[in-house]
């Protein structure tokens, strides 16, 4: 399954548990890039009237949308606060800095190289499928 497909899901539970299920209409699919940020963020501007903050699903759109609402003369994070996933060296970089989510890429590496040897080691003997959920983290 798609992750942004798990990611919206989880944005709807959330809206809905806090009584705005109205909101969760308030989404639109984007590229993965600078220029898609910039074009959705503008999108949603227009779609959503009392926009107040706009979650990314990388750092490379949120820089994008951070770049549209400053030319539409909207200050970040004072009127709209803007957040994206990944913790990438973008989200370090922009001003402002963005708030993003930090996953465990390279321990899953590690993890499953780590597998990867122990099922090599087991050459005959099947091995047990493990699903390890390593987290995150909120980088400010």
């Amino acid at each position: 399954m798609a992750v942004g497909a798990q990611r919206y899901q989880a944005f709807r539970d959330a809206v809905n548990d806090m009584g705005h299920g109205e909101a969760a209409d308030n989404f639109v699919t984007a590229a993965f890039s600078l220029q898609s940020g910039y074009e959705k963020a503008e999108e949603l501007l227009a779609k959503c009237k009392d926009l107040d903050g706009l979650i990314c699903a990388t750092d490379t759109m949120a820089a994008g949308a951070v770049q549209c609402l400053r030319e539409h003369n909207i200050k970040v994070p004072e009127q709209i606060l803007v957040g994206g996933q990944g913790d990438a060296q973008m989200a370090r970089v922009a001003i402002p800095s963005l708030i993003t989510l930090h996953y465990s890429y390279e321990k899953s590496g590690e993890v499953a190289v780590e597998m990867l040897m122990e099922a090599l080691a087991q050459k005959e003997e099947q091995t047990a499928c493990r699903e390890i959920k390593l987290g995150y983290y909120i980088v400010e």
